[in-house]
């Protein structure tokens, strides 16, 4: 498929142009019922979007990378600045709204870049143009997309979906070509430096290796085959990690490798992080500004939040619970140190007492509540689409519809599918991530949060694919 070069330039700009008026619609209706977000034409803001280019406009009026957090600190190591640079390369040249535009009109690019790609590895894995065409299809009227939207979820996506395709042409070519690795190195790196989550990918990819060289291990040559292919993986992240590294312990004079701490340093209490600590051990929601989520219960003076039986422990009630949100209303008037030590105390000891009263809810139960919430929605609140939206037609009802559709059949048939390239030694990689990455938000992280699914959205889309491709196969033998 797409062997010519003008076919494969062809339909990646038909699919940008595509994205482009698919995306420019939506961030029409996005700014139409939030105007305070609305940076260009088409860029829109998010919640987390003046921590990548605040520090961007510090650096390039004082001449030092940070930003101000809550507190009213300057945060010198807050969100690395690899996302933001792009930013800071067109404003060079650009206006500012202009450059913001630039930066969403480069993530639909990648992302339209993305989709042909998936496509072709659709082409590879199943053998068909049916399989190219229906991943193509299904990706590229997939609304699931943030490239509008100055956040690093886009890129680092699209950055993934390149990853798989270059890894899957080093693991396909017989002799193992090892430029195929170092790029696909490259692009799982760049991902990584805007999702530091990413880095637990690198793990699956090792083991992989190990696999490769399973009859040949104990031998002298084989040990260094595998940290050749690492270091070949892995130098792309290396060489570009090492210069934040380094400026960073020149300032803390410590090392962080990434950022100064989880949250980015934004200047949250301490006992907000132990608040989030306790509803997370028992399945709750940490979204503050949800009206039926326990958060928002602590965070508000009024709320309607009812908490359910299963986050109790024999050791406390309701009372409890009510006296350390009047504590921290009072915090949020007026920061304390004495009283947020006290709130996190507080929130520490809850946390403890359900660890030990309520092991099977904490251990087992509790993943798969949130689990729960992570799968099963719409797969369409995302969209600015609602009856209370000053721009709301009717027929904006069918995109939604739509896009529950595709979210649950590729939810279905990419579980299925992901188990079927597994289990017939297609590919091990993206069911060893996907597996990998779900432990990691849902049991290690616990914040179930729709944009962490969102990484994995093209992936499910590959797999439907793959497994469409298998039916069809199978059909097709039992006809004939």
């Amino acid at each position: 498929m797409l062997t010519k070069k003008r076919h494969f330039i062809a339909l990646l700009l038909i699919t940008f142009f595509f994205k482009l008026l698919t995306y420019s619609y939506l961030s029409y209706l996005t700014i139409c019922g939030t105007p305070g977000i609305q940076l260009g034409k088409i860029a829109i803001a998010g919640g987390d979007t003046f921590s990548y280019f605040e520090p961007i406009e510090q650096y390039k009026n004082t001449g030092d990378y940070y930003f101000i957090n809550l507190e009213k600190k300057k945060v010198y190591a807050g969100r690395m600045p690899y996302y933001g640079s792009i930013y800071y390369f067109f404003s060079t040249f650009l206006p500012k709204s202009t450059a913001y535009d630039a930066v969403a009109l480069l993530q639909i690019l990648f992302e339209s870049l993305a989709i042909v790609l998936m496509s072709l590895l659709a082409y590879r894995y199943t053998q068909t143009k049916f399989g190219f065409w229906l991943c193509y299809a299904l990706l590229i009227l997939s609304l699931n997309g943030w490239a509008t939207a100055l956040l690093t979820e886009s890129l680092s996506t699209s950055f993934l979906c390149l990853f798989f395709y270059f890894y899957a042409l080093y693991i396909g070519n017989s002799n193992k070509n090892e430029v195929s690795l170092f790029k696909a190195g490259v692009w799982l790196s760049l991902a990584c430096l805007l999702k530091p989550v990413m880095l637990v990918f690198f793990l699956p990819i090792g083991l992989e290796f190990i696999y490769q060289y399973k009859d040949k291990l104990g031998n002298f040559t084989t040990y260094k085959n595998i940290i050749k292919k690492t270091i070949i993986v892995s130098i792309s992240f290396i060489v570009l990690i090492i210069p934040w590294t380094y400026r960073n312990y020149t300032i803390y004079q410590k090392f962080v490798p990434l950022q100064i701490s989880t949250d980015a340093d934004y200047g949250h209490p301490k006992s907000w992080h132990a608040m989030n600590k306790f509803i997370q051990a028992w399945g709750g929601s940490i979204i503050f500004w949800d009206s039926k989520s326990p958060a928002h219960y602590f965070t508000h003076e009024k709320s309607d939040y009812k908490f359910p039986k299963h986050a109790f422990a024999p050791t406390y009630n309701q009372k409890d619970l009510e006296d350390i949100r009047k504590n921290y209303t009072l915090l949020q008037k007026n920061r304390s140190e004495i009283l947020d030590k006290k709130i996190t105390k507080a929130f520490v000891k809850l946390t403890h007492e359900y660890q030990e009263n309520q092991k099977i809810q904490y251990y087992l139960i509790a993943p798969l509540r949130l689990s729960q919430e992570f799968f099963l929605h719409s797969g369409s609140m995302y969209l600015p689409i609602h009856k209370n939206f000053p721009c709301y037609k009717s027929y904006q009802l069918l995109f939604k519809v739509g896009q529950t559709i595709l979210y649950y059949f590729s939810l279905i048939f990419g579980i299925a599918g992901l188990l079927y390239m597994l289990i017939k030694h297609i590919s091990f990689i993206e069911a060893s991530i996907f597996i990998l990455y779900l432990f990691l938000i849902l049991i290690v992280i616990r914040a179930p949060e729709f944009r962490y699914y969102a990484i994995l959205y093209p992936l499910m889309l590959l797999s439907t694919t793959v497994f469409i491709g298998f039916l069809t196969k199978t059909f097709d033998k039992k006809s004939s």
